[in-house]
Order: C-alpha cells, then sequence, then structure tokens
C-alpha cells in the first residue's frame, strides 16, 4: 500500500467538493478545476502524482454514480448513451480537459461519432415527448445540460 493514500475524510472531502461545484456550475470538475479552486486549489496541487491518480478516480466514481443514480426521462437515455460507449465516454470527457485538444482530430472524430449517438437518444426521447410536444424543447434542453455537464467543449466540433 502507497504511504500517499488520501485518508477516508479527504477523499469524503473531496466528494463534496465536486459535488458542490457540479451543483453550482452544472458541471463535474476536472483535476485542474480542482487545482484552480480559489479556496482548495493548493491542497489539490499540492497532492503527489498517486494521490491526483486517486482523485481522478474519486471524480469518476462521482460520473457513474451520478449517471446511475438519477432517474429522470433523459437521464435514462443518458445513462443507455453511457453504458453503451462507456470506453469513448471516458476518452472524449479527457480530451475536454483542455481547450488546446479542441482543434485536434482525435477530438472532433470521437465527438462527431459520440454526437451521433447522442442524436439518436434525442430522437428516442423526442418520440417519447411526442404526445406532449409543449415540454418538448425543456425536455431537449435539459438532456443537452447533462452532455454539457461531463462535457464541456462539446459545442467545439467543427
Amino acid at each position: 500500500m502507497s504511504l500517499s493514500m488520501l485518508s477516508p475524510t479527504e477523499t469524503t472531502q473531496i466528494v463534496q467538493i465536486i459535488t458542490n461545484i457540479d451543483e453550482k456550475n452544472k458541471k463535474v470538475p476536472f483535476l485542474t478545476d480542482l487545482e484552480k479552486h480559489p479556496i482548495f486549489g493548493q491542497f489539490f496541487i499540492d497532492l503527489d502524482h498517486d494521490q491526483k491518480q486517486e482523485v481522478e478516480v474519486i471524480i469518476n466514481g462521482y460520473i457513474k454514480s451520478k449517471i446511475e443514480g438519477l432517474s429522470t426521462k433523459w437521464w435514462e437515455f443518458f445513462r443507455r448513451f453511457y453504458k453503451l460507449n462507456q470506453d469513448d465516454f471516458r476518452l472524449f470527457r479527457d480530451l475536454n480537459k483542455n481547450e488546446s485538444d479542441i482543434n485536434t482530430e482525435d477530438f472532433q472524430v470521437l465527438w462527431r461519432e459520440l454526437q451521433q449517438e447522442l442524436f439518436k437518444y434525442e430522437n428516442m426521447l423526442t418520440q417519447n415527448m411526442g404526445k406532449r410536444w409543449y415540454g418538448l424543447d425543456k425536455v431537449v434542453s435539459a438532456f443537452y445540460d447533462i452532455v454539457h455537464s461531463f462535457f464541456p467543449r462539446f459545442s467545439f466540433v467543427d
């Protein structure tokens, strides 16, 4: 066992910080976001490599529990998307960390593939809402708010 392991108290506090940022900004933070936090940033900057890897695991665990824990219709569709595209989800989330990755071929190609998958779920969602057209725009907007919370740079596809 590594001596650099985070304590249970630190882990709990990190989850709380992630939760607070997500609730306030409607975005699941990256480690780089945590390092820029005005109050706790220095804590994250000072972590050693292994501890930073633990924080990445904590963030990924938060993502998984968030996706699996919510049950609105749009979350159900997003959960299906996530379960069928987990590897690409993680890879594209990694590519969303840095703005400099936006113009890379990997970002653009992977996003186009994921975007096509999301369109399938959006279509299913809108078909399910077909009888209730009056709330359709809110439902589609809520679906893409979810997408944006995990992929803050998803709208940068050429």
